[in-house]
């Protein structure tokens, strides 16, 4: 087979230290990608916990014994899945009304990933639909936007200058179109952070990387250089990407495109490691490491509030965040996941510190290294252990 061109990304200068370069893939390369749909093999990693109540231990310093009104029960558990012999951990997900798509990545320098799609959500039993085995690519963060999946990689992929790419998955027709649809360079040795909103894509790469802005074509319109950039956000008025060692946010004004200011956060002091962020109007909620957990007015600069790692089983680290009402499930590694409750539900703060208590800890096997809220489930990757899924019953 004749290999197909690269096709040059458009060129925006200096300023976006090149590394932008798009080529696209021939989907049938077994070495970059596998598609599996056989449900029996996939239906045998989930086990079906049949809404078991998940109590929450009380932290010793805890205001309260448990979050008065929210009960969570376990619906499912899912093994993660193994490319090439290695097993993978969850990374990311994004869930599409009755749909959810799971990325994986491993530890080390091993480049191997995979996309897991679940469907019926918002029945009792999620399923497993299909697998996609990623054979040369690893996944940070997903996210969706239409029929497209967008993918934060990192690659063994020789053709691209730098192993961060920026990949695109159709899945149009859920489980039965996975396959990628575009590939494009982004800087430096991992891409860490995409946020699809608004008709562009933005990005982040580490080390020595930016924050990109793509839009609807994967051309680039916007770069700009932010070392050990980490997880990225975007509402109507901004976009914020994360730094690391130390930890500090960049906003930038979406409309202009343009830095707004600097926020210094402290903590996020490991090389390498995984950030969280989410935007909720002007408010910046941020999973700095060691640093715990840093709220900031992104429009003032202000940092409102910060919650240390609570003591708990092994290193406490703040590496994945989400929200739901009033509460904030903290992912803190070997110290397990943890929950912190807020004085009303986080988008009715408008710009007020959240004013936080520890409420406990929720009892998981493995360690908690990344959590996701979408609609009343939430989504725990607990290294690997696996996928556990919860229900809010409330």
């Amino acid at each position: 087979m004749t290999p197909r061109p690269i096709i040059a990304a458009l060129a925006l200068g200096l300023a976006l230290g090149a590394c932008l370069e798009q080529q696209p893939l021939d989907p049938t390369l077994w070495e970059h990608l596998d598609v599996v749909e056989d449900t029996v093999a996939l239906e045998a990693r989930v086990t079906y916990l049949g809404g078991e109540e998940l109590p929450v231990v009380a932290a010793a310093d805890a205001q309260g014994g448990g979050a008065a009104g929210y009960k969570m029960k376990q619906i499912a558990r899912v093994s993660p899945p193994v490319v090439a012999g290695v097993q993978l951990q969850a990374s990311h997900l994004v869930r599409d009304g009755s749909r959810a798509f799971v990325g994986y990545n491993v530890r080390g320098d091993v480049f191997r990933g995979g996309v897991d799609v679940f469907d019926q959500l918002n029945g009792e039993e999620p399923r497993l639909r299909a697998q996609a085995l990623l054979y040369d690519s690893e996944i940070s963060s997903v996210d969706l936007s239409g029929g497209s999946l967008y993918l934060a990689t990192a690659t063994a992929d020789e053709s691209f200058r730098s192993p961060a790419v920026l990949e695109v998955m159709s899945v149009d027709n859920g489980a039965k179109s996975l396959i990628s649809t575009a590939r494009v360079e982004l800087s430096s040795f991992a891409g860490t952070g995409v946020r699809a909103f608004g008709g562009e894509v933005f990005t982040t790469s580490g080390s020595n990387g930016h924050v990109t802005v793509f839009d609807g074509a994967l051309r680039p319109v916007f770069s700009d250089a932010l070392a050990d950039a980490r997880a990225v956000d975007v509402n109507d008025a901004y976009f914020v990407a994360m730094r690391g060692t130390p930890g500090l946010l960049r906003v930038y004004d979406r409309g202009a495109r343009r830095v707004l200011r600097d926020i210094p956060l402290g903590g996020a002091n490991t090389p390498n490691a995984k950030s969280s962020l989410f935007l909720v109007g002007d408010l910046a909620f941020a999973a700095a490491g060691d640093g715990g957990v840093v709220v900031a007015n992104v429009a003032t600069g202000q940092v409102l509030e910060r919650l240390a790692a609570p003591p708990g089983p092994g290193i406490s680290v703040s590496n994945g965040l989400a929200w739901y009402k009033d509460l904030l499930f903290v992912a803190n590694g070997e110290g397990g996941l943890w929950m912190a409750q807020a004085t009303r539900d986080l988008d009715r703060l408008g710009g007020a510190a959240p004013d936080f208590h520890i409420v406990g800890r929720i009892d998981l096997s493995g360690s908690a290294n990344f959590v996701e809220v979408k609609g009343d489930l939430l989504f725990v990757a607990t290294g690997l252990a696996g996928l556990t899924i919860v229900e809010f019953d409330n």
